[in-house]
């Protein structure tokens, strides 16, 4: 593992705080430091701190200003990892199982819970099925009888209308038949008291004509 160089590195500082001049040589601490950065990190170390490194002056270019030493540029130290006991990796894995055996036994109660309720689901959608199948019957026979019952008001409708069609011509037919018989019985008096007056006439020209003959002798009567 590459260590990485920060930003708050002491060798960076100090390259930054010096002033720009173009490019220049490395210095050898500087050097080594940047080797020692670049170097993997051993774990469970604590960083060393390299001692200050005396400035030798650079092969070519201008003599650089004299300057502290710069620190090696470390990596962060890495937490060591403690090897935990053997009794809590026990509990650990008991814990773990206890919590594998409470989730299996949530699932399985999760599940015994969905079938009951599918099946608790199915039977009173089947009982809804049966009571909707037996309403469905009640109402066809409820429509059959209802239409048979129109039915037959409309038929007693009709009849009472010929019946009062009927009624109406036997009124008619009887006022006529009572008119006649009135007219018939008027001119069968009309001529009884015909024939009476006729009789009553007759019978008293009879008894006139025996009071005349009474009135004259008995030879008379004999010649006559």
């Amino acid at each position: 593992m590459i260590a990485p160089i920060y930003a708050s590195s002491n060798v960076l500082q100090q390259y930054r705080k010096h002033p720009s001049s173009g490019p220049r040589d490395l210095t050898p601490a500087m050097v080594c430091s940047i080797d020692e950065a670049d170097k993997p990190a051993k774990r469970g170390n604590k960083p060393e701190t390299h001692k200050e490194a005396q400035v030798s002056k650079p092969i070519k270019g201008k003599t650089p200003r004299k300057r502290k030493s710069d620190k090696a540029v470390t990596s962060p130290p890495q937490p060591k990892k403690l090897k935990k006991p053997a009794w809590r990796l026990i509990l650990q894995s008991l814990s773990d199982s206890d919590s594998k055996s409470k989730l299996e036994a949530t699932r399985q109660a999760i599940e015994a819970a969905n079938t009951s309720l599918y099946a608790n689901f199915n039977d009173q959608l089947t009982q809804l099925e049966a009571e909707l199948a037996v309403e469905n019957c009640i109402m066809d026979e409820l429509d059959r009888r209802t239409s048979q019952l129109k039915m037959k008001n409309y038929k007693l409708r009709t009849a009472n209308t010929e019946l009062n069609d009927l009624n109406s011509e036997k009124e008619v037919i009887r006022t006529s038949v009572d008119d006649k018989i009135n007219l018939s019985e008027n001119e069968l008096e009309e001529k009884l008291k015909k024939q009476q007056a006729e009789l009553e006439q007759k019978r008293k020209e009879t008894e006139l004509l025996e009071k005349k003959i009474s009135m004259f002798p008995v030879c008379i009567a004999v010649s006559l």
